[in-house]
Parts: structure tokens; C-alpha cells; sequence
């Protein structure tokens, strides 16, 4: 399969180019790693992939509209401790994503 035919099978799939799908996938485990620990946001973003902090703040709040530490302090008042499952990334998702592509 090209290259080409795998992105656009990708983006059929998933509604995202696999740069983006990758990139959603980075973030919502910085989310994670940032919710249930004591990390630095620095130290959460470098366990994710991002080597410079500031990039990875500004890549932050773009998909969750909010600047990090005010997204996370939301969020840790709305919970009651338990980190909610919707900011769980599925490790299963991208390869059945994969696998649809594929078929397809």
C-alpha cells in the first residue's frame, strides 16, 4: 500500500491524518500522566515525546481550549480523585484502527 493510500484510508477512519491521530494520542497521555501524578508539565510533555516545553504548551491548548495547568486544575476539581476513563487512551485503538484501514 503507498503512503498516500494509507493516510487517506487513515483519515477515513479516524477523521485525522496519522500526524494528527498521533498527536491526539501524545496529548491525551500527557493529560493523564498530569491528572494522576505530581509531574511538571515540562516532565509529563518530555515523557510524551515533546523536548521543548513551550511547544508542547502551545500544542496543549489547541485541542482542549485551555492553557494546561487550567485545564488540569479543572479537571482535578471535577474529579473526585479517580482520573475519568475518557482521558484514558486506549492503547487497543490504534490497532484496530489500523486493522479497519487495512481491510478496507
Amino acid at each position: 500500500m503507498s503512503a498516500s493510500t494509507y493516510c487517506q484510508r487513515f483519515k477515513d477512519v479516524t477523521g485525522m491524518t496519522p500526524l494528527q491521530f498521533q498527536k491526539e494520542v501524545r496529548l491525551q497521555e500527557a493529560r493523564r500522566l498530569l491528572l494522576e501524578g505530581e509531574l511538571h508539565a515540562a516532565t509529563a510533555g518530555y515523557r510524551v515525546g515533546y523536548n521543548d516545553p513551550s511547544n508542547f504548551n502551545r500544542g496543549y491548548k489547541r485541542p482542549f481550549g485551555e492553557p494546561l495547568i487550567q485545564d488540569v486544575e479543572q479537571l482535578r476539581k471535577a474529579s473526585t480523585g479517580a482520573v475519568p476513563s475518557e482521558y484514558r487512551p486506549d492503547p487497543r485503538l490504534l490497532t484496530s484502527t489500523l486493522r479497519r484501514a487495512r481491510s478496507s
